[in-house]
């Protein structure tokens, strides 16, 4: 038995708001379109195949146990961009593309570009895109995190723009100097993780979420070491939370930067940006 795609989607819906999903209406037409292999709009009387019918089943008790719907498709937009993510990965966030477009702006031309924790790759792999001319590098400790950026550099084309390296921050990078090093490293605290969506909690790998010393440890560990790997007159910045904001500037002008903070989209005090010496 062949099922009205309408009718599906309209279930999904209801499925999904009693789960607790804000944005159930598109979700339920994303999930059943993405599982019918198509990303065309729907009108009444276009059927599903049942093995089309069970993969949409599939997707949509995936989500209404609120694992994330970018998970579930396999992708996550990041500007024009459309990255790769699996639970090995953070799903890529707009306020990091704040962070790739004011780090663009104060990069000069044939500038080198250090992406410090890359996860998914989304920040070198939005810069590599915008500026052909800027030489990149990204790294992570994360085998499993890096093989995913390395899946969607080969995917945009981008592999031969981007060296990818495993690091713990510096530890691989010794003697190497960039012009500007931006880095969105965890940074929640561990009491703000047990208050978070069930999608981020309970899917999202804490690795990359969570950190000690109220989530502030390595964004201080990068700060006191990132002098050393700057060019004269480099850059940083680092996304972080606002309350993270007043002492990473301190840090950072212990360390011989002159620091402002930049707003993200909402407004909201999220980067630390500074410029040595």
């Amino acid at each position: 038995d062949f099922m009205d795609i309408r009718d599906l989607i309209s279930e999904a819906a209801v499925k999904l708001k009693a789960a607790g999903i804000e944005n159930y209406a598109n979700e339920a037409r994303w999930l059943v379109q993405e599982s019918a292999g198509c990303r065309a709009f729907f009108s009444s009387g276009d059927e599903l195949a049942p093995e089309r019918e069970k993969i949409a089943r599939l997707a949509i008790e995936r989500r209404c146990r609120r694992e994330p719907l970018q998970y579930i498709l396999g992708s996550a937009p990041f500007g024009e961009l459309d990255l790769l993510v699996s639970p090995a990965v953070l799903v890529p966030r707009p306020e990091t593309e704040v962070l790739v477009a004011c780090a663009l702006a104060q990069l000069e031309h044939g500038g080198s570009l250090l992406d410090l924790g890359c996860g998914s790759g989304a920040i070198a792999l939005l810069s590599a895109s915008r500026r052909p001319d800027i030489r990149v590098t990204a790294v992570d400790k994360s085998p499993e995190a890096l093989a995913v950026a390395i899946t969607n550099a080969r995917n945009l084309a981008l592999d031969k723009r981007i060296d990818f390296r495993e690091s713990d921050l510096f530890s691989a990078l010794a003697g190497e100097r960039f012009s500007l090093i931006a880095a969105n490293l965890p940074y929640v605290s561990e009491s703000e993780y047990l208050t978070l969506e069930p999608e981020v909690r309970c899917f999202e790998p804490e690795c990359a979420l969570t950190a000690p010393e109220e989530g502030f440890a390595l964004i201080r560990q990068a700060i006191n070491s990132c002098s050393t790997h700057l060019l004269p007159g480099g850059k940083v910045i680092f996304e972080m939370s606002p309350r993270q904001i007043p002492a990473a500037l301190e840090l950072l002008e212990a360390q011989n930067f002159t620091a402002n903070v930049v707003a993200d989209q909402f407004g909201e005090q999220r980067f630390a940006f500074g410029v040595l010496g």
